[in-house]
């Protein structure tokens, strides 16, 4: 009897239809007598359906039988790229006549109903995409250290309740998306990366305790896992790409101090409202905490110098945050459209480039004594406030500081500031009274353009003025300082 053919009828039940069978024992041995006419259309179909996916390795001759493998074997070692067995809980082996099984092929296993449990050897070091694509009743994997990839869909459709994750990974492209029962990682010893998109779409997960050892979470690692609420992250942790945490439910995080660089990874938490920092923390990434909606107090550690641009971007119901002295940098729209309703600025800053751009509730400014400039565009769009005391130990008010504010009615300049930088008070249009001291050196280009400035008094120790009131529609008096001159005493000789 055709080998071949009996081997192609004991796998697959769709094959059936096309022959007569008078006796057949599943117990072991498999007996037909089957009526031939279209055999060669039969095996005809088959192999187009079970040719070589794209992307394997090259086999050097044609695709190859196993117990109920079909495999193509290259110089590198064994690809599965179909099974035909009738097994329901599948052992994958790690050779096949002493050649190693390196890889699972593109849909190797797709949309096989019966398959219950699969293990993997550690042989294997790539899943394909699809390769347990839609295997609806596949319940149980187990994955071995040696794995380095897993690709697209390589999981997904299946009933997989809990995964173990390789210390050997390197590569994972939403392998388990879809995968609804997934509810439990356990990472392997030592793992000091997850990759990028991991567990993306994985909307079961509730709980993940990220390792001590790992270093990176790579982008959308964790990404619309809405479940997800209980993270740890531990000392140790270096990077968090772009959108790792995106969607999901945390509530709460703790923030390591080894922390260097994040990228957006908790986007769209809407039930982000507490952040603990690690002791010592010194800086707050970019981008840490954009667009968290639950956030609404935040006390930065004495420890940080630096809070980078965006970190707390569009965290529009943040209305209380406390600084420190110590703190030297607010990066460009670190503190973009939120609700802080007060704003202690410590004298130690000196960069604070648009930190507070869009916040309109800002009632109380408190700069710090001891400040000796207000950084440039410091408060640039930024309102709610109505007059700020400048500490008499400023010396320069930088470029924009105080532009486009339309709630500031009045300031003082004080003696000790030598320079007001072009565009300084630029559009307070609600800016109606300033006072200038003797001492005053310079006046920068439109530092008051375009303000409701009515009258104002010019000293005498100006040296330098470029259009400071330029577009002042309501200035109608300016009084210059006049020079005195010294009393003389007549002498009669």
């Amino acid at each position: 009897m055709n080998k071949k053919f009996k081997r192609i009828l004991a796998g697959v039940t769709s094959a059936v239809s096309v022959v007569s069978l008078t006796s057949v024992s599943y117990a072991g041995a498999v007996e037909i007598e089957p009526i031939l006419p279209e055999i060669q259309t039969v095996e005809s179909a088959f192999e187009t359906e079970l040719s070589i996916p794209e992307n394997q390795p090259t086999a050097n001759e044609d695709k190859l039988y196993s117990n109920g493998f079909n495999y193509t074997l290259s110089k590198e070692g064994i690809t599965i790229i179909s099974y035909i067995g009738g097994a329901f809980d599948i052992v994958i082996p790690s050779e096949i006549d002493g050649k190693p099984v390196i890889a699972i092929g593109k849909g190797a296993f797709k949309l096989n109903k019966a398959i219950l449990s699969v293990d993997i050897p550690g042989s294997v070091k790539v899943i394909s995409n699809d390769a347990f694509l839609d295997c609806y009743n596949l319940s149980e994997v187990k994955l071995h250290e040696g794995l380095e990839e897993i690709n697209e869909h390589a999981f997904s459709g299946t009933r997989i309740s809990e995964i173990y994750y390789p210390s050997t990974i390197k590569k994972m492209d939403t392998p388990f998306s879809s995968c609804e029962s997934l509810t439990k990682v356990t990472f392997g010893e030592g793992v000091e990366s997850i990759a990028a998109n991991s567990f993306s779409v994985c909307t079961s997960i509730e709980k993940v305790d990220i390792p001590e050892t790992v270093k990176t979470i790579g982008e959308y690692a964790f990404f619309n896992c809405k479940k997800l609420a209980d993270v740890t992250l531990h000392e140790g942790l270096e990077e968090i790409y772009k959108y790792a945490f995106y969607g999901t439910s945390i509530n709460e995080i703790y923030m390591p101090s080894t922390i260097k660089t994040t990228v957006s990874p908790f986007v769209e938490c809407d039930s982000l409202s507490k952040v603990v920092f690690g002791k010592g923390i010194e800086k707050i990434p970019s981008s840490a905490f954009t667009t968290c909606k639950g956030i609404t107090e935040i006390d930065i550690p004495e420890t940080v110098k630096t809070i980078e641009k965006n970190a707390f971007f569009n965290c529009n119901n943040l209305s209380k945050v406390t600084f420190h002295e110590g703190l030297e940098v607010l990066g460009e729209d670190s503190f973009y459209a939120t609700k802080i309703s007060e704003i202690y600025f410590p004298s130690t800053v000196t960069e604070a480039g648009l930190a507070f751009r869009e916040c309109h509730n800002v009632s109380k400014l408190t700069l710090g004594k001891g400040l000796t400039a207000i950084p440039k565009s410091a408060f640039a769009n930024c309102s709610g406030f109505k007059t700020v005391e400048i500490p008499e130990t400023v010396t320069t008010i930088t470029q924009c500081a105080f532009m486009n504010n339309d709630t500031l009615t009045e300031i003082d300049i004080p003696e000790s500031v030598t320079t007001i930088e072009e565009m300084a008070f630029e559009d307070c249009s609600a800016l109606t009274k300033v006072t200038l001291h003797e001492g005053l050196e310079i006046l920068g280009r439109r530092c008051f353009a375009e303000t409701g400035i009515k009258e104002v008094y010019m000293p005498l120790t100006v040296k330098k003025a470029i259009n400071p009131f330029y577009d002042c529609s309501a200035l109608s008096k300016i009084t210059f300082a006049v020079v005195k001159s010294p009393n003389v005493t007549k002498n009669d000789n």
